[in-house]
């Protein structure tokens, strides 16, 4: 554990993607896929994908989930006036 609170607002996210052929399969594609919001968690979800678009949306998924969240009720700035 650190003391350092920079470490605890801001952790550090981590994907990682293995990925191989299985010669002779039906589905021969292996996508190993293992992630975490947090490596001072160690791994939270593992999976082993054999279609493209299923890894990809596990790698797009990670990737938006680390996008702060918008506020809708959020003020914004008014139009300039030229």
């Amino acid at each position: 554990m650190t003391n350092d609170p920079t470490v605890l607002r801001n952790p550090t996210a981590l994907l990682v993607l293995r990925a191989w052929i299985e010669h002779g399969s039906s589905l021969p594609l292996r996508a190993y896929i293992r992630e975490t919001s947090d490596l001072s968690l160690g791994f939270e979800h593992s999976s082993t994908e054999t279609d493209v678009e299923a890894a990809v949306a596990i790698v797009r998924a990670f990737l938006e989930g680390l996008l702060p969240a918008e506020a809708e009720d959020e003020p914004t700035a008014p139009p300039a006036i030229a």
